[in-house]
């Protein structure tokens, strides 16, 4: 449950964050409603798959600190930010991107960002201690394909 939790506050930091960002910086909106319907869809998926994964689990019950939740979470989701903006940013002024292809390459950030993600933050020690449930696998390579 805290994974989850810490996964679903810092995706919504990062997309508000970026969508933010790229909308002040570029005076335009830089994913299409069909394309946030999409990343919600994809994402939602693979974050289901969270509660059967294969991860060590504690022996004592997880403890709630929400002031240490918080500011994990929160600093997470501002370097994903700080990482969306300047991929954005590389994206256009030095690729030259026009609008559509930089929505596209938003939409993957977003999606591709989000995917690995979860791989990151889904153990309490590092990430590669236990090796990812079947469940979570398929849904994250269904999502990108």
């Amino acid at each position: 449950m805290l994974s989850w939790a810490i996964n679903k506050v810092t995706k919504v930091i990062q997309v508000t964050g970026v969508l933010l960002a790229g909308f002040f910086l570029l005076n335009n909106i830089l994913i299409s409603l069909l394309g946030i319907t999409l990343l919600i869809f994809a994402n939602d998926f693979v974050t289901m798959s969270l509660a059967i994964d294969n991860v060590k689990y504690t022996s004592n019950p997880d403890k709630w600190d929400v002031s240490r939740i918080t500011l994990a979470t929160f600093f997470i989701g501002l370097m994903l930010v700080a990482e969306g903006i300047i991929a954005i940013l590389v994206s256009v002024y030095y690729f030259n991107l026009d609008l559509q292809k930089l929505q596209t390459f938003v939409l993957l950030l977003l999606v591709f960002t989000s995917q690995f993600q979860i791989f990151i933050l889904r153990e309490r020690r590092f990430f590669w201690s236990s090796i990812p449930g079947k469940a979570l696998i398929l849904s994250t390579t269904l999502t990108i394909i």
